[in-house]
């Protein structure tokens, strides 16, 4: 009786917390509710007093990124109260347990969340893997990178600051792209602008080098100060590394310019001396166009694909896929279409988005590359299938873009997706394996969930003949509407994928949401087979809170297994194994864990029945554990 009125005590308590949580919640919520209508009312009233900042605010999400931080603080709204999104959005939803994900949170305000991921592996010393996102701490301490110099064994994380302005009020605003050149230095594009000093918002590129990924130098500015006239945005960046190539170690950026006063143009700008200067623009297209991709030729050509996005006749968003090619290192370019329109998804804001008017925004655009031994090309775009669902297509050329192979629907196994469930597969970017000529896809899919909402990264092998491997880059799906929303439109994940491909070494990285944060993950494998890698599961890169992240191989066999683990301090730490009551079996290992670092620790395991287990990470003041299955 004394255990079941103890127990009942133990319930009683547990409510009044639960019930105070939620009370807690409602009322941060209601907070948070009232701040977001202050900045949308302030954001609106500056949309009907100047037609081109609506346009802005609805085409460009860096421009709607400073918009928001302009009415916070015009408004005196800490950007602490800003809410990240609707927290009512399927709810109900279950979610697959997080166990062996590797949720990497460096968010701390929840104004910006991660998102907009990307990834390069250095190509003369291929240990040294770099990631970068979008990310809340960015407007103070510049662009994030998350490295290691170890192939994945060990992460760390550091800022790419912000070149000094002469007002003081320019800051890094996000829109991340990397790209490794084969000389063995690393670059970082990234926005630079001013959301605080008006009337206009105008802003800039930067882009860093680095050669180990732990140290950045900014570059020059890519628009001269004198001829800053407009808005930037949606960068692209690529590095010439055809040994045969004319402009060999060339770095190109391609990106959407806005004018201030309606209108708008696609540009192009070189640098043959590391981002140190820059070559004047070259108009590629006299109409913005954004979501670009671009790479070079094995001789030296230039290729950026756009998706135009455009309202047909009977008014809905359709998309109009080219590309556009360079023979002479981009002086002058030549559109070569590659399909005709297509239908995409339209949510009541504007946005593209995929699943309803609160899932993640999506545009159609598309990816491609470009293998250097025959300068055969490898593309991917993004469509609406009937209304069902967005589906990717491959196609290839191997005249630079004059003609095309058939559509194929990629993960539909050669049959059309209308004999088969339509699953969502989003933001798509494709990656050459330079020695081989293999071609994969990284993407998001929802093809592991019937209903198609819950989300996780894949990897498809596009052209080995009878080679139609998926791989999932995370074991657990998660729900893309919940993560923070844009301008209080949909979700953003991000508008696309981090993915890089040398060899036999393989990178990505990605925006999850756990409840309504975006968190990054990245993950380094073989390209075909994670079987054999050293690192075949998603690595952790930083965290708030001591992660025993993953253990593999899961279920084990008696022998080694190897565990992801990240202290946000610096701590003497246990493993142990335990059954399933808790009562310890073996102690796996001790020893000192580092401040901010991610590692991987590999134990041995004794010899016990087989069965189910829980491997517990331990420090004086704190704990973590995954459950492990050992055959």
């Amino acid at each position: 009786m004394k255990q079941y009125r103890m127990s009942s005590l133990a319930v009683i308590l547990g409510v009044s917390v639960v019930l105070h949580s939620v009370s807690f919640a409602q009322q941060r919520a209601s907070r948070f509710t009232q701040n977001e209508r202050r900045i949308q009312d302030w954001i609106e009233q500056q949309c009907e007093q100047d037609p081109n900042v609506r346009y802005l605010n609805t085409h460009a999400d860096a421009y709607g990124r400073m918009l928001r931080l302009r009415a916070a603080h015009a408004l005196g709204i800490s950007t602490d109260a800003i809410p990240d999104g609707r927290s009512d959005v399927n709810e109900s939803l279950k979610r697959i347990p997080d166990d062996s994900g590797v949720a990497v949170n460096v968010s701390k305000s929840k104004f910006t969340q991660q998102n907009e991921t990307t990834i390069a592996i250095d190509r003369k010393d291929p240990k040294i893997v770099v990631a970068g996102a979008n990310d809340d701490n960015m407007y103070v301490s510049g662009m994030p990178v998350y490295y290691t110099n170890n192939a994945g064994k060990n992460w760390s994380r550091t800022y790419v600051q912000a070149p000094a302005s002469s007002t003081g009020t320019w800051v890094a605003m996000g829109d991340p792209v990397m790209a490794a050149g084969a000389n063995g230095i690393l670059y970082y594009a990234y926005i630079y602008g001013d959301p605080y000093t008006g009337p206009s918002i105008v802003d800039n590129f930067v882009v860093a080098t680095s050669v180990n990924g732990r140290t950045w130098k900014n570059g020059s500015l890519v628009v001269p100060d004198d001829q800053i006239d407009g808005f930037e945005d949606k960068e692209a960046l690529c590095v010439d590394n055809s040994p045969t190539s004319p402009y060999y170690g060339r770095v190109y950026l391609v990106w959407a310019h806005y004018d201030l006063n309606g209108g708008g143009e696609t540009r192009i700008v070189y640098s043959d001396d590391t981002c140190q200067t820059w070559s004047t623009w070259t108009v590629i297209e006299t109409s913005v166009e954004e979501f670009g991709s671009v790479k070079t030729g094995r001789n030296g050509e230039v290729l950026v694909s756009y998706s135009s996005v455009f309202a047909d006749s009977l008014g809905n968003p359709a998309a109009y896929h080219v590309l556009y090619v360079s023979t002479d290192g981009a002086s002058s370019f030549e559109m070569r279409p590659i399909h005709e329109y297509d239908p995409f998804f339209q949510n009541v804001t504007g946005y593209p988005a995929l699943k309803g008017d609160y899932g993640p925004r999506c545009e159609p655009y598309m990816s491609f590359d470009v293998d250097l031994r025959n300068n055969d090309l490898h593309l991917v775009f993004g469509s609406e299938w009937n209304g069902d669902g967005a589906v990717q297509f491959y196609v290839r050329s191997t005249d630079l873009g004059q003609t095309w192979s058939e559509p194929i629907a990629v993960g539909y196994n050669g049959t059309a997706p209308g004999t088969q469930p339509v699953l969502d597969r989003f933001c798509p970017l494709v990656s050459v394996n330079q020695r081989t000529g293999d071609a994969f896809l990284t993407c998001y899919s929802s093809e592991r969930d019937p209903n198609n909402i819950l989300t996780a990264p894949f990897r498809y092998h596009l052209n080995a003949a009878g080679d139609s491997s998926t791989t999932a880059l995370e074991p657990n799906d998660f729900d893309p509407t919940v993560v923070g929303a844009l301008n209080g439109g949909p979700a953003f994940i991000g508008d696309y994928i981090g993915a890089d491909l040398l060899d036999s070494i393989y990178a990505a990285a990605w925006t999850e949401g756990v409840s309504s944060d975006g968190e990054v993950f990245v993950y380094l494998g073989l390209p075909k087979t994670t079987a054999s890698s050293p690192n075949a599961v998603p690595m952790l890169v930083a965290s708030k809170s001591l992660r025993l992240s993953s253990v593999y191989p899961n279920p084990a066999l008696n022998g080694k297994i190897t565990l992801n683990v990240y202290s946000p301090v610096s701590a003497n730490g246990v493993i142990e194994l335990t059954d399933v009551n808790g009562r310890e079996v073996a102690q796996l290992w001790a020893g000192q864990l580092e401040e901010g670092v991610a590692s991987q620790i590999s134990c041995s395991l004794p010899a016990v029945a087989a069965g189910s287990y829980r491997v517990t990470l331990r420090t004086p003041d704190a704990s973590d554990q995954v459950q492990l299955v050992i055959r």
